[in-house]
């Protein structure tokens, strides 16, 4: 056996021509050429803003899909399958194009010198009273001045009223029949309840010389049968964003939504900036699945405009399978 056939058995005739041999080589080249075809048609119906079926929950792991077709092209290469890994290859450099401003600090995430600052919090309790406790000292430890909770279900109303939220927080909305309520260090003006088929707040509170208009939301999510209802929320909580007066302005809460999604895009059409991205941290997860509780979707978002948005964080919270995100508002500059 010559030297070439000993590095590598798989051109050794008597491999090359095993029957086996063969077949399990065009059935690894079908299962890496189908692996692909799905996340090229993830990138087109992101492209094409269909949204359809189950398409808007499948476009939540595109990332994903790009980091697997690395990989994919890596195993290809190895097998001598160019054609494959050419393509593969392709797929990850058009994702990693498409999140490329996920990883890129934008101007806009610059602190103002001087200007006054509002943290504010977003968290999804998913109506699990065990969260509120850690909820209250993450809210402590991070200094937070303004606190939404979305999925505070009415059965856990009175634990979070006898909650040390309660003692860090002077202002509170939270009305017994919602699910979504908002805390605050400082005095809050406006408040109401959106006027939409899901949850949702409003409240106004200063900054400085400056009036920021809070929404906390939560539009129902996409999964299984429900994209119409998805679709539905999302459009008309557009409607209502674009109904906000003039001036500083940020949606916050549990979207359903990731950057992928059309219904993200609009936003950004709309003048609004996402506070992950611009601080280069739009990579990280705020929602997890599976038993080790790795949050690899982003869902959760602060979405802001006339607003500078200089940090941005996710926190664990205990109990929940969504991760708190934090970040530091400021008006002017």
């Amino acid at each position: 056996m010559s030297d070439t056939q000993e590095k590598d058995p798989q051109r050794a005739p008597g491999l090359r021509n095993n029957p086996w041999v063969r077949q399990r080589n065009v059935n690894i080249r079908w299962f890496l050429s189908l692996c692909v075809c799905a996340c090229i048609l993830l990138i087109v119906a992101r492209q094409m803003r269909w949204d359809v079926g189950p398409l808007p929950a499948l476009l939540s792991v595109l990332p994903w899909a790009g980091v697997m077709c690395a990989g994919i092209a890596l195993l290809a290469w190895r097998l001598r399958m160019s054609s494959v890994a050419v393509v593969a290859l392709i797929v990850t450099l058009a994702v990693a194009y498409l999140w490329a401003p996920a990883f890129t600090v934008n101007e806009q995430a610059t602190p103002i010198v001087g200007a006054p600052t509002l943290r504010l919090m977003s968290f999804n309790c998913m109506g699990n009273p065990a969260t509120i406790g850690a909820l209250a000292r993450a809210a402590q430890a991070d200094s937070v001045d303004v606190l939404a909770v979305v999925e505070a279900v009415p059965f856990i109303h009175r634990d979070l009223a006898n909650s040390a939220l309660s003692t860090l927080f002077k202002y509170r909305y939270l009305t017994a029949d919602d699910q979504v309520g908002i805390w605050s260090r400082r005095p809050l003006s406006d408040v109401s309840s959106l006027p939409m088929g899901f949850v949702g707040k409003a409240a106004r509170v200063r900054i400085g010389g400056s009036t920021l208009t809070l929404l906390a939301v939560h539009p129902r999510s996409p999964r299984y049968t429900q994209a119409a209802q998805w679709r539905h929320d999302q459009s008309q909580l557009m409607g209502i964003v674009r109904e906000q007066p003039a001036g500083p302005l940020v949606v916050a809460g549990d979207f359903n939504m990731t950057r992928d999604n059309d219904a993200f895009r609009d936003y950004l059409n709309n003048g609004f900036v996402d506070a992950a991205d611009i601080n280069g941290k739009g990579w990280k997860g705020t929602w997890s699945y599976g038993p080790d509780n790795w949050a690899l979707v982003a869902i959760d978002h602060f979405l802001g405009r006339g607003v500078h948005m200089s940090h941005f964080d996710t926190v664990v919270i205990d109990g929940s399978d969504h991760r708190a995100i934090v970040s530091d508002i400021q008006v002017g500059g």
